[in-house]
């Protein structure tokens, strides 16, 4: 709980994030997914309309915030909320299942310009 992770990679240019970080949400109890998303503003929409569907349970919250000095999306989500999620895989698996839950975040916002 009083630890995180933060990762960057050129890898993470793939899927359009700066860099992501996991902690131990204190409120909640949910570890949380925190990255800088590189998509444009006005794909919103797309992109609430793809967290609301597929980030599962009651922990299903997200927060999004564009910042305009910098040109990326704040955005945390549970990964607890992730299908596939378990307290029990490795780091690598979670970070994996970052990488193909925002993987496919980008191909819904691409599909749906």
């Amino acid at each position: 709980k009083e630890e995180f992770l933060y990762m960057e990679s050129p890898s993470l240019k793939i899927i359009a994030v700066d860099a992501v970080t996991v902690e131990m949400e204190d409120i909640f109890l949910t570890y949380e997914a925190i990255l800088g998303l590189k998509l444009q503003k006005k794909h919103e929409k797309a992109i609430k309309d793809y967290l609301s569907t597929h980030l599962k349970g009651d922990c299903a919250r997200y927060n999004l915030l564009f910042s305009q000095n910098d040109g990326l999306w704040d955005l945390n989500f549970p990964l607890d909320a992730v299908e596939g999620f378990n307290e029990q895989m490795t780091i690598e698996e979670a970070y994996e299942l970052i990488f193909t839950f925002m993987f496919r975040l980008s191909q819904y916002v691409e599909g749906n310009k």
